[in-house]
């Protein structure tokens, strides 16, 4: 199978460079599109959905801080990716920034854009956090296209 639009989905703290640039060889070599989106996941504050809420009116507050801070977020992680896709000379209107499940807005950003692979970067896990679900997990079994990881961090022999 060739593929012919490739999504390379860029988490906020990875080393996305070295995805980015894999998945830009890639593409090239397949002569595939590439498409780039980072998906930022705000938690909803206690404050946000609290008692107030559950009594029936919402610390407004509270739900203006959240979405200045979602706002505040988004714009940085814009300006991040924007940046990043520059230095690797993708244009920018290959470029998304999703607000969400990291996971499910990766799958429904690959199905709107009618991507046929998904690439995600993988760390190794260590300790405690091996035992909970990952985006790369999460994204393989549940996307409707294959699914490249990229190992970001390699395990020392």
């Amino acid at each position: 199978m060739a593929y012919r639009h490739i999504l390379a989905a860029i988490a906020p703290l990875d080393d996305g460079d070295i995805l980015l640039r894999r998945a830009q060889s890639l593409a090239q070599q397949l002569g595939a599109r590439l498409s780039v989106l980072q998906v930022i996941e705000v938690a909803l504050t206690m404050n946000t959905f609290g008692a107030g809420a559950l009594a029936g009116g919402a610390d407004d507050l509270a739900v203006i801080n959240q979405v200045e801070m979602t706002e505040t977020l988004l714009q940085a992680a814009q300006k991040r990716i924007a940046a990043l896709c520059e230095k690797c000379g993708i244009n920018s209107a290959d470029i998304s920034v999703r607000v969400g499940g990291h996971a499910a807005e990766i799958i429904a950003g690959a199905e709107e854009l009618g991507a046929d692979l998904i690439v995600v970067g993988h760390h190794p896990h260590h300790g405690w956090s091996a035992l909970f679900s990952h985006t790369e997990e999460s994204v393989v079994h549940r996307s409707r296209c294959d699914v490249l990881s990229i190992a970001l961090e390699i395990p020392a022999a």
